[in-house]
């Protein structure tokens, strides 16, 4: 596999004043192998190599700029059991190297400043993901998933463990508290139907908590960490075979949001199509 990537973004709304803008480019080159590969079971390996540049400015001022090279190993297996359960777990090591221009922010006074003053481009992470969905009865299922990560060094932004948005945090906005190290959590209770409607072929209500923890590679006390928490529920549609939409109330339970300063309820939606 190779892929490459370059993102001009020019920030509006509360930054406007200000001039806030960010440039990332970003290449990675890599190679995947199933060693299983059949409709119950699958497990593969990827080997990619990394090369990442993210650059901010704040009213023409260099506010960061973090150039990373790093090795990824990740290997993710599925499972489909006999007692009506999907799994899936994955896992993957991070090696940052100070190589081919890499910016390291421990050298203070350096010419490029870096995203965190004390972060390191030389580091190792590991990061890691676990699910299972397990049916009980014709039309109920529950969802159970957990993810963490741990590093041997302070990390620079792009590194970290972010929590908030999709998949944990589901309350907040995207990347709503970060850390070194983290762990977060969650369990969703579902019951849905296909009804084979001329305009609406399934739907599936749903309640879910969820719960997240992050913290620095250098804390020694728990007084060091942040938290953040949230539940909620909704609605997931399939209206046709290439078409989907959803509604979901969420409400955050332990922290306000950030870009909201209150801790209300908050709604999402959203309307997918697919070839």
């Amino acid at each position: 596999m190779a892929r490459g990537f370059y993102f001009p973004v020019r920030a509006g709304g509360a930054f406007s004043e200000s001039d806030l803008g960010s440039r990332s480019s970003r290449v990675v080159l890599g190679m995947s192998y199933p060693f299983i590969r059949s409709s119950d079971e699958n497990f593969s390996v990827t080997v990619k190599v990394d090369l990442a540049n993210q650059r901010q400015d704040i009213d023409d001022a260099r506010d960061f700029d973090d150039r990373l090279r790093v090795l990824r190993i990740g290997a993710s297996y599925t499972l489909n059991d006999n007692l009506g359960g999907q799994n899936s777990l994955s896992a993957e090591y991070t090696r940052g190297f100070n190589i081919l221009g890499a910016s390291d922010g421990e050298f203070q006074g350096q010419s490029r400043a870096p995203s965190r003053s004390d972060g390191h481009v030389k580091f190792s992470k590991l990061t890691a993901f676990a699910s299972r969905r397990q049916k009980m009865g014709e039309n109920w299922a529950v969802q159970v998933a957990v993810s963490g990560q741990k590093s041997d060094e302070r990390l620079l932004s792009a590194e970290e463990y972010f929590i908030g948005g999709t998949q944990f945090g589901r309350a907040f906005d995207s990347g709503e508290i970060s850390g070194d190290d983290g762990a977060a959590a969650s369990a969703e209770l579902r019951f849905g139907q296909f009804l084979s409607l001329p305009y609406l072929d399934s739907y599936q209500l749903y309640g879910y908590y969820d719960f997240g923890i992050v913290w620095e590679t250098a804390a020694t006390d728990f007084n060091g960490r942040t938290t953040l928490s949230s539940a909620g529920g909704g609605v997931r549609l399939r209206f046709t075979k290439t078409t989907f939409g959803g509604i979901e109330i969420a409400k955050p339970l332990n922290r306000v949001v950030s870009n909201e300063g209150d801790k209300g309820p908050r709604v999402f939606f959203y309307l997918l199509a697919s070839n």
